[in-house]
């Protein structure tokens, strides 16, 4: 039976400055965790490897699971509670358990990129794979080689879904050389991720469809278009319109003064994007084209 001094400081998370006989009572203890799974870290040794307490702890925060003892690292129940609650405690358990699906399946749902702890035979199980990649489209690095050639994972891997906001096409790197040459895949990534222009094969940065989903994510994605093709001024202004800062440094001297790249340069400016120190000169050579290129108009203009 718990005394009034003892219910009281039951009410309080154990935490470094908690006395070592109140770590060692196990009514402490269990109240703490069953509000801060997390404070198991600061119970006694020997109720970490308490069963009762563990799983109270880690259902409540799976990251608990890291403190409890080895011996329950290998408890199923209590590992499928943990990574349940949070998928990244995968890292911690035995490795046997790493390779049961149900446990990883739990884990990779929850955070797709368990998928580098599990065990290589659940890397190699494409149900468990499609899973992860559509909870993290990073997570495909981590898939057994064959099914980064697999269609509909590496399309989930670089597509937005509603679920999450994790997909990211930059996973195309990640993807066979065959499925970089996808069309679907690679204009599905860059409109995620404007940068995945750079891993798409070379044949797919001269589409002009796929280079505009790039550019309109990411004015950077100009620099991995053909060289040829920068002197495209839809490509141009469609970059600078997106990002202007980055965009600048990729527009060739012929479209140095264009009216309407000149403009949306400007509006970007006094949208609120300051120019950095180092491009300051570039901006001041990039208006002094412009001026240059249409100062007769403008002496005619002020003239009337």
């Amino acid at each position: 039976r718990m005394t009034k001094v003892k219910v009281k400081k039951a009410r309080r998370r154990l935490n470094e400055n908690t006395p070592p006989k109140l770590r060692a009572n196990r009514d402490i203890v269990l109240a703490s965790v069953s509000r801060d799974g997390n404070t198991l870290e600061y119970a006694a040794n020997e109720l970490k490897g308490d069963r009762e307490v563990v799983l109270t702890a880690v259902t409540r925060h799976g990251w608990a699971l890291r403190y409890a003892d080895d011996e329950l690292k290998s408890d199923r129940e209590i590992v499928l509670a943990a990574v349940t609650q949070n998928g990244g405690v995968l890292q911690y358990i035995a490795y046997e358990l790493k390779c049961d699906k149900k446990i990883v399946m739990a884990a990779v749902t929850r955070y797709g990129w368990a998928l580098r702890y599990a065990g290589v035979n659940m890397k190699a199980d494409r149900d468990i794979v499609l899973a992860a990649v559509t909870q993290n489209g990073d997570a495909l690095q981590h898939a057994a080689y064959n099914l980064r050639s697999d269609r509909e994972i590496v399309l989930a891997a670089v597509s937005r879904n509603d679920a999450s906001l994790l997909q990211h096409g930059r996973a195309l790197r990640y993807a066979s050389f065959e499925l970089k040459s996808d069309r679907e895949i690679v204009l599905a990534a860059v409109a995620q991720y404007g940068g995945a222009l750079e891993c798409a094969a070379y044949g797919l940065r001269s589409d002009r469809e796929i280079i505009l989903a790039a550019v309109n994510q990411s004015g950077v994605a100009v620099k991995f278009i053909p060289r040829e093709l920068w002197g495209n001024k839809e490509v141009s202004l469609a970059a600078v319109k997106k990002s202007p800062h980055a965009a600048i440094k990729f527009i060739p001297k012929e479209l140095w003064g264009d009216r309407d790249i000149t403009f949306a340069l400007i509006e970007g400016i006094h949208g609120g994007q300051n120019v950095p120190a180092e491009q300051e000169n570039l901006y001041q050579t990039f208006l002094l084209s412009f001026v240059q290129r249409h100062i007769e108009k403008l002496i005619i203009g002020l003239g009337k």
